[in-house]
């Protein structure tokens, strides 16, 4: 004898899935409206009775989405399409930057200002980090750190940073007193905005 074997479709088992929850809805609210009292002769149609469950599961799955992204933009993922953005409730830089903030100070009390503004350079990778969740790579290099900067504000200051560390990077200049104080104040900018 041959087996007969029963195949069977994901569409039709999907349609039939579809249907025992339709059933099982109308189920639902023809209880449920047993359970509701008449209104002074008025009864309540399924319909509305349908539609009101649906707004409120609406909202609660709205609630629930918003509350769940907000859990998940303190993390890092690989897939999230925006950069994790920790908010801090003050502008001021992290433990880490400020570090390097009293190095570049320490270095400009000496006289070396190339070395003050590598350390502003680096002070500003631990500001970015902390700030807007831009994490500081060996292998980014300043082009990759001006497009990810290219939304903040103020600009300008972001890439007088960055020409800054090239030109000492891959020119080995060296910065004099008064360029010091121009890269002070695009850090000082940068950092305030």
């Amino acid at each position: 004898m041959q087996a007969s074997h029963q195949q069977t479709n994901w569409t039709w088992q999907i349609q039939l899935w579809q249907q025992e929850f339709q059933e099982w809805w109308e189920w639902t609210l023809q209880q449920l409206g047993k359970q509701l009292p008449n209104l002074d002769g008025i009864n309540v149609p399924p319909l509305y009775l349908q539609i009101l469950l649906w707004l409120l599961l609406g909202v609660v799955g709205i609630w629930l989405g918003s509350r769940l992204i907000q859990a998940l933009r303190g993390y890092r993922w690989r897939w999230w399409p925006w950069p994790a953005r920790r908010l801090l409730s003050s502008p001021h830089v992290s433990r880490a930057a400020s570090s390097w903030l009293e190095t570049a100070h320490a270095y400009r009390e000496q006289g070396n200002y190339t070395e003050a503004v590598r350390c502003l350079y680096f002070s500003l990778l631990e500001y970015l980090d902390q700030r807007w969740g831009i994490r500081p790579l060996a292998s980014r290099t300043d082009g990759e750190y001006r497009r990810l900067t290219q939304h903040l504000w103020p600009q300008e200051s972001y890439d007088r940073l960055w020409q800054a560390h090239e030109r000492i990077c891959f020119n080995q200049d060296t910065i004099s007193a008064a360029q010091w104080q121009i890269y002070w104040q695009a850090y000082q900018r940068v950092v305030n905005e």
